[in-house]
């Protein structure tokens, strides 16, 4: 499993490390600087981790989709 996610505050970091530790997921966040092309075609899940500002996705997170 692959954890992407976007972290303001550091509250959906802490999130996406659970998934990383309890069920053995790759956990990375989207301002990483790495090929998530690779990374998102390797994984046979993938999980998306965000806050909700608003109830909507926030506009880093949606480009960040729109853009791979």
């Amino acid at each position: 499993m692959l954890a992407i996610y976007f972290s303001g505050t550091g509250n959906t970091k802490f999130v996406a490390n659970l998934f990383e530790k309890k069920i053995d997921a790759k956990c990375l966040s989207i301002e990483d600087d790495i090929d998530f092309d690779a990374e998102i075609r390797a994984a046979s899940l993938i999980a998306v981790c965000y806050p909700v500002y608003g109830s909507r996705v926030p506009l880093i997170m949606r480009k960040f989709i729109a853009n791979i």
